[in-house]
């Protein structure tokens, strides 16, 4: 009885054995499953573009012409078509003697056909002086030649150039002292 039940245990042992060793080796001949994994893939395209450098070129200065010495505070504003206006005209006189009011002008050479901004100074940002005494320039616009009419934007022709002109407010005080005013502003343009 004890024999029959060691060859039992050792048939079992061999069947079991039998079974692993087959199911191992099938496990090995078998070629790899393909995978299941979720992703996609794209070629992209990149892309550059270069373009000519922006030039920007004073042709003419911003003046705001001649006038009296005011009798009460007053602005006088400079339009792109170089119209001269006093806001209250019984404080100043504007005369047509030189120097004659004038737009700021400028050349603009770039990229043909492309876009680009003007950018002006902001309201209490410019002074021109004479000695010790200033005189506050705001209200800055620019028209160019591309838009015809009073904006920051212009288009470059066919040849990659446009031209524009500034206009400004010229704020000045009672009794505003008499002299020869000047000073500066930044004039910026970019593409966009």
């Amino acid at each position: 009885m004890i024999t029959l039940n060691i060859h039992k245990r050792f048939l079992k042992l061999l069947f079991s054995t039998t079974v692993l060793c087959l199911c191992f080796n099938f496990s090995i001949a078998q070629p790899p499953l393909p995978s299941h994994s979720n992703t996609a893939q794209v070629q992209s395209q990149i892309n550059a573009t270069v373009v000519t450098a922006l030039t920007l070129s004073e042709t003419q200065a911003l003046h705001f012409g001649t006038m009296s010495v005011p009798t009460g505070a007053v602005e006088v504003s400079l339009s792109t078509l170089t119209y001269r206006q006093a806001s209250i005209p019984a404080n100043i006189q504007l005369f047509n003697l030189a120097p004659v009011p004038a737009n700021a002008a400028y050349t603009v050479s770039g990229s043909a056909g492309a876009l680009y901004a003007i950018s002006l100074p902001p309201d209490n940002t410019v002074t021109i002086t004479e000695g010790a005494n200033p005189m506050h320039v705001d209200s800055f616009i620019a028209k160019t030649a591309s838009a015809g009419v009073d904006g920051l934007t212009g288009i470059l022709d066919g040849s990659g150039n446009d031209s524009f002109v500034v206009g400004a407010t010229l704020k000045l005080l009672n009794a505003q002292p008499v002299g020869t005013y000047t000073g500066t502003f930044d004039v910026t343009i970019n593409y966009y």
